[in-house]
């Protein structure tokens, strides 16, 4: 057997092995490949005077729940905003369409649990200013639930969430079919967050303006547009300031996950260079029996 095609066959079992490294765990290899460190949680820009009525926004939502796994930006914000499905994710991305239309700051806040990111342990609110009762603000909206998060001394940031526990915890409902949060004290001390900002999810929401086509099978769709927005690199990351602590538990992951995802960005270059290079060989040996 040729060298080449030796070399060939080797690279084609390293690819298989990544794949197969990432079908393992999908959700654990997206979060250890997006997963970044921070600093801090920056504050949000409330310069421009823009302040979301949230009260208007939320009530109207019939909330029921189910899950929506649409990745086509508006189909998504209609899916979860105006017909009320998604969890807490979802609903979350849903929102920021909206924010992002409207040149609205805002962060996506992940609270992770640490050892649990391979399980979907944690929940996902949203930061934005917003105006509610008059007051301006900016604070936590837990879409999912349909409420505000609030401590004793009023509606919650992400430093009173950091600062936990939190003294007082509870909500203020913003839709008549609002439910208590199912997390608590205990949840809420022990998280650690994380925030996209808007910058991640507009380049993302912009990725998928271009290059998204229906596959008839919503499930599909965002494996395979989310798998290859991954791949080069436009899948939102999340900042973690405390990201050695959330990291503790899976440093081994960590290099095996991000081991495979070279492997994998390497062969969306290299694979159609490789096919070129063998069509071009395959047409010049063509070329020469020809002429013999």
């Amino acid at each position: 057997m040729p060298r080449r095609s030796i070399a060939y066959a080797l690279y084609g079992l390293l690819v298989a092995a990544a794949i197969g490294v990432a079908c393992s765990n999908p959700l654990l290899f997206q979060k250890l490949n997006t997963l970044r460190p921070a600093a801090a949680i920056p504050d949000l820009d409330t310069r421009a005077g823009r302040w979301l009525d949230i009260d208007a926004i939320v009530r109207p939502i019939p909330m029921h729940g189910r899950p929506v796994w649409n990745v086509d930006p508006a189909t998504r914000y209609r899916r979860t905003m105006i017909e009320g499905g998604g969890n807490c994710s979802q609903m979350a991305f849903g929102m920021a369409y909206q924010l992002d239309g409207e040149a609205i700051d805002y962060q996506i806040i992940h609270m992770f649990t640490p050892g649990g990111l391979g399980m979907g342990d944690g929940h996902t609110v949203i930061r934005v200013p917003y105006r509610y009762e008059g007051v301006d603000r900016v604070g936590l909206v837990d879409l999912s639930f349909g409420v505000i998060l609030t401590g004793a001394s009023g509606p919650l940031d992400v430093a009173e969430v950091e600062a936990a526990p939190v003294d007082g915890w509870g909500f203020a409902p913003l839709n008549d079919r609002a439910r208590f949060p199912d997390y608590h004290d205990d949840f809420l001390v022990d998280a650690v967050l994380g925030y996209v900002p808007p910058s991640e999810v507009h380049d993302y929401y912009a990725f998928l303006d271009r290059v998204y086509f229906s596959l008839g099978s919503d499930l599909t769709e965002k494996y395979l547009f989310d798998g290859l927005a991954l791949v080069l690199g436009v899948l939102p990351e999340v900042f973690v300031p405390l990201y050695d602590e959330l990291m503790a538990q899976h440093r081994v992951d960590l290099f095996l996950y991000r081991g495979a995802l070279a492997v994998m960005r390497s062969a969306a270059v290299l694979l159609p260079l490789l096919i070129g290079f063998e069509l071009l060989r395959w047409r010049r040996h063509g070329a020469r029996r020809r002429r013999r």
